[in-house]
């Protein structure tokens, strides 16, 4: 069994090159396969590889061109992307890292966070835990801090207060919270205010540049316009080659003298 499924491999391997012989070097089998028509047989294959080649080459240029091109209009998306990506994130900055933080109030990087309540407390260290819960952030700029006692309790608070009148007390009460945290918190906060104006200078400073980039990198298609300009100078030069028009006539000829020998014309 396997040794007929060999055989009739092998002959169907033989009929495609027979077949294949017939259509390149038509008018028998010794336009075939005679060593009489082997140099007209090379005549035609050397033809055809020249005219393969002719087009291969065209497209080839042609490739690369429109490589060039798309690949300058992806560092073109990109570069523009990453621009608006920096802006982007200069303008919706949140609060920042967290800083330090004491009962209700939690100091960010760019706010202050008052929360509805107290974190839990730790029964074993007797510290609280980060406040959690609903929260509403206020601005660093034009905050001023007080400290002080209620006299009916000896509890301390802090007081919150805006330039905008908006003024909110927090307090302390002394069995959960020493008075040096509650300090440091005051102090902290105070630092914090203090660089709040230079923080939204800087960042304003930092916007205006990365709006200066991102307009540059959208001005910026010298690259796109020199890759297409290049595409469009490939296509002309190659809608102008000869090489092509000149490897096909010369084909053609091979062809003419293979028919005018043997009474049959050969494939392309």
């Amino acid at each position: 069994m396997e040794a007929a499924q060999s055989l009739c491999l092998g002959a169907l391997v033989l009929l495609i090159v027979v077949v294949r012989r017939w259509m390149l070097y038509p008018g028998g089998w010794d336009p075939m396969f005679s060593a009489e028509y082997e140099k007209r047989r090379g005549a035609l294959h050397y033809r055809r590889r020249r005219l393969r080649e002719a087009h291969q080459a065209g497209e080839r240029r042609r490739r690369v061109a429109a490589q060039r091109v798309a690949r300058a209009e992806r560092d073109y998306r990109s570069s523009v992307a990453s621009a608006e990506g920096q802006l982007r994130r200069l303008h919706s900055e949140g609060p920042g890292d967290r800083l330090t933080g004491l009962g209700r109030i939690t100091l960010y990087e760019r706010t202050v966070r008052l929360s509805a309540a107290d974190g839990e407390l730790d029964a074993d260290t007797g510290s609280h835990a980060p406040a959690d819960g609903p929260f509403e952030d206020f601005p660093l700029e034009g905050l001023e801090v007080e400290r002080g006692t209620y006299s009916s309790t000896g509890d301390m608070y802090l007081t919150l207060r805006w330039k905008t009148a908006k003024t909110v007390r927090v307090g302390y009460p002394g069995a959960d919270y020493s008075e040096r945290d509650v300090h440091r918190l005051e102090l902290e906060l105070e630092d914090a205010a203090r660089g709040a104006r230079k923080a939204r200078e800087q960042r304003a400073r930092s916007i205006a540049a990365a709006e200066e980039r991102l307009a540059e990198a959208r001005a910026d298609t010298e690259a796109i316009e020199e890759a297409r300009a290049n595409s469009a100078r490939v296509e002309a030069e190659e809608a102008e080659n000869t090489d092509v028009s000149r490897a096909h006539e010369e084909l053609e000829a091979e062809r003419d003298t293979w028919e005018s020998v043997t009474g049959r014309r050969p494939l392309l």
